[in-house]
């Protein structure tokens, strides 16, 4: 074993960044889109929650401060139950060898339970059981009225030339119910 100090990975001055080096982890990004879809959902509901709750003379006033104080807490929320979906849909694939929407079902229900635990075990159950049904019927409803948005977006395939990418139509439904949570995922192969 060599004493030389220089050689040492400790006492190196010029270092080579790996290629991991500056990456964070992917739940980190999970809790930032969670936060960021959490703000834009609760700027705009507390905004006029708080100005139709206000005094004649303070709407506007009352509608910011309403937004100021709960647009952030409903954003924690959202990022929390991003987390704890990515989390768990990463779980139960894992058990499950398979990469299909049961699990995005299950994850959305088991992070709806795990978000809402410290309202009660009765309000756990219910968000657990609820979620999935509500995500069923998103997905439903969007599949019932997606055959014309995928006739226009073949009409518009056509247009296209054959270098430009386009999405699928099962990658637009994804974008319009979950804008940043599910795009990550080939959940459809």
């Amino acid at each position: 074993m060599e004493s030389s100090s220089s050689s040492s990975p400790l006492t190196t001055t010029a270092r080579k960044d790996g290629p991991y080096m500056h990456r964070q982890p992917k739940y980190l990004y999970k809790a930032n889109e969670g936060f960021l879809m959490g703000m834009l959902c609760g700027i705009p509901l507390h905004l006029i929650k708080g100005i139709s709750n206000s005094p004649n003379g303070q709407r506007l006033s009352g509608g910011f401060q309403a937004m100021r104080t709960n647009a952030p807490r409903l954003a924690c929320t959202f990022a929390a139950w991003s987390v704890l979906q990515n989390i768990s849909i990463c779980v139960i694939s894992n058990y499950r060898q398979k990469n299909d929407m049961k699990n995005v079902y299950v994850s959305a229900g088991v992070a709806s339970g795990l978000v809402n635990f410290r309202k009660g075990v009765v309000s756990a159950s219910k968000w657990a059981i609820l979620t999935p049904f509500t995500l069923i019927s998103f997905v439903t409803v969007a599949e019932i009225m997606l055959p014309s948005i995928k006739t226009k977006i073949g009409n518009e395939k056509s247009r296209l030339s054959s270098d430009t990418p386009t999405k699928s139509w099962y990658e637009i439904l994804l974008a319009l119910l979950f804008p940043c949570q599910l795009l990550d995922y080939k959940l459809f192969v």
